[in-house]
């Protein structure tokens, strides 16, 4: 199968004064002149460069050609010495052909006498030429993508400086240390981007996707204290000192820095950035009564295995019936069907009850037989006319958003113009941070978990229980030192039976941040009747556990240390918080009990006519 190249590739989001020779395809032409403010071009032939090119200079040229002698070709390059940025870049647009026309000897020799490199090339992705087009992009030979994108950052676009970074060819990252170099540049860059879009996105916009990049350092080397540094630092501009200092204590215990050093004093003491005020708990969400006429819900979602979705759906046919909860587009695991694309999560049913098509559902829709439309896909996005025309059939129908995702931002401008409509009546989200601002209309939701897998009564021989990866977040420190108490590595996957005997048999469960804050293994360790040892989540959950009485938190890699050793001494108390713990979870976290929050604040905010 041929390479590919993508036509951000080939006119990249930094261009700003691109020259253009020869002729391209109307849609072709039309997509690389979106971006640039400035473009000159010139039909196919000798460079000729009049004194607006000569003295501005070009960031890009695209030269769209038929492969022609490599001599012809030499000369071109040779003419652009004087009008390309040194970071600029040439695309090359070989018109007819899906393969190279020149081998790789005869690349290099070309190339060498104009002090270029071969950047990216394939076959040019998109559909938009009517002929295959063999692109190549080609750099000055002494280009660097890390100073180019610093650069970029100075002159106030960030976004264009991580673009630059995520299409660095692969071949040209030499080994996880550089990896993990480009990692912390880009957390860098989502934290300065964010603070330059202060007042017009949400301060927590761009968080995820720094956090990302700091899973992907820490899974690599967890000991470089740069990235913890800014890490917490997008943790305080949050406002959550707190956070941020938990971040920095879990590196000084193994690997001291004296600028984290000097960064986490000024947390401690106050200074240097604004103290974090303690956050109330979330109000506790009225209850669904039983006595009410159920409600028949349509729940748009995506066809992919999504547990806390899944959860919700499980919750509200316990409550209303199956007859009642309807999915779009038919999902499979509820049913019984392609169980392992669960891969493992305790979230596959077997509901009767098959497809129904989008127009069945609309006609329903304009006969009034749904009182509500739960709207929970914001990732997949990739049945927009359905879903519009579902829209479209009931527009006095309340619709709430469930945002199930890692994300503790939701991008609502863009799932509002994808489903076409202008706001949410009510808005739900398991990722809600404490202590930002997300609007009176929205309210967390985290995960729960099915009461038919919770158990109790198995006999303890486990001192505590750890099963998982070992990236993300803190864990690639959190889980060496459990491997020192452990006295064995704790990388082992187990088929789900065994998993589950080795949870419940164990007197202590371990539950730390994940891809989310939010995570199963949050909620089945005390649904099993083991006694949760967590990180203690930055996020809102209403009824939440409490520490000492049913569970156990820590905040940081020396917190932990002392409350694991604390509760390993004391299996009396280990236990009764792990009954409370239980106890709690059946009363508040349970599917069913997640479906009646959900359900009680619907009609509190929102109201319904029952079709029923």
């Amino acid at each position: 199968m041929p390479l590919t190249i993508e036509p951000t590739q080939v006119v990249p989001s930094f261009v700003r004064r691109l020259l253009r020779i020869g002729t391209l395809p109307p849609a072709l032409k039309s997509h690389f002149e979106c971006g640039p403010e400035k473009i000159w071009f010139q039909e196919q032939g000798t460079l000729q460069l009049n004194h607006h090119i000569i003295r501005e200079g070009v960031d890009c040229i695209l030269f769209a050609t038929r492969p022609g002698e490599p001599s012809q070709l030499t000369g071109f390059l040779l003419q652009t010495q004087m009008i390309l940025d040194p970071a600029g870049r040439i695309s090359l647009l070989l018109k007819g052909t899906d393969r190279s026309p020149w081998d790789e000897a005869v690349w290099d020799q070309m190339l060498s006498h104009c002090q270029l490199m071969r950047y990216h090339a394939g076959v040019l992705n998109g559909g938009l030429a009517d002929e295959p087009l063999w692109a190549v992009t080609l750099v000055q030979r002494n280009y660097n993508p890390v100073l180019h994108a610093r650069l970029l950052v100075n002159a106030g676009r960030p976004d264009c400086a991580i673009a630059v970074i995520d299409e660095i060819p692969p071949e040209q990252i030499t080994g996880g240390a550089h990896l993990t170099c480009l990692s912390v540049e880009k957390q860098n860059h989502y934290f300065q981007w964010q603070i330059m879009r202060q007042g017009q996105d949400p301060p927590h916009a761009l968080f995820s996707k720094e956090r990302r990049e700091f899973a992907q350092v820490t899974a690599i080397d967890p000991l470089v204290p740069e990235s913890y540094r800014i890490h917490a630092s997008f943790w305080s501009y949050l406002g959550r000192t707190d956070m941020a200092a938990r971040v920095l204590r879990s590196i000084e215990r193994m690997c001291p820095d004296d600028q984290n050093k000097h960064f986490l004093s000024e947390l401690e003491h106050g200074t240097g950035s604004k103290p974090c005020l303690p956050t109330p708990a979330p109000p506790a969400p009225a209850m669904w009564n039983d006595q009410r006429p159920a409600p028949r819900i349509l729940i748009i979602t995506h066809d992919h295995s999504d547990y806390g979705l899944d959860i919700l759906y499980h919750g509200l046919c316990n409550i209303l019936g199956k007859q009642n909860v309807i999915e779009y587009p038919w999902k499979p695991t509820l049913h019984g069907l392609n169980r392992a694309s669960a891969a493992g999560y305790p979230c596959v049913f077997d509901y009767p009850g098959g497809p129904i098509p989008a127009e069945e559902l609309a006609t329903q829709l304009r006969q009034g037989r749904f009182d509500l439309i739960v709207y929970a896909d914001v990732v997949q996005m990739t049945h927009c006319e359905a879903v519009r025309r579902l829209m479209s059939a009931a527009p006095h129908v309340p619709v709430v958003l469930y945002d199930t995702w890692d994300d503790c931002y939701t991008p609502l401008g863009k799932v509002l113009g994808y489903i076409g409509r202008e706001k949410f009546d009510l808005i739900f989200k398991r990722e809600m941070l404490a202590g930002v601002a997300y609007g009176d209309n929205t309210h967390p939701l985290p995960f729960g978990y099915p009461e038919s897998l919770a158990a109790t009564g198995s006999p303890k021989t486990e001192r505590f229980f750890w099963a998982g990866k070992k990236e993300y977040g803190l864990r690639p420190l959190y889980i060496p030192y459990l491997e020192q108490v452990a006295r064995c590595c704790l990388d082992r996957r187990y088929e789900q039976t065994v998993y589950r005997s080795k949870l419940s048999s164990s007197r202590i469960g371990l539950s730390f941040f994940g891809c989310g804050f939010d995570t199963v293994r949050y909620w089945e360790l005390p649904a099993n009747g083991v006694m949760l040892l967590a990180e203690r989540p930055p996020i809102l959950i209403p009824f939440n556990f409490v520490d000492g009485v049913s569970a156990a938190f820590f905040d940081d890699l020396p917190d932990l240390a002392a409350k694991l050793a604390y509760y390993l001494e004391r299996p009396d108390e280990t236990a009764r918080i792990a009954a409370a713990g239980h106890a709690h979870f059946l009363r508040h976290h349970t599917a069913t009990a997640r479906a009646r929050q959900f359900l009680g604040r619907v009609a509190a905010e929102v109201g319904w006519r029952c079709s029923l």
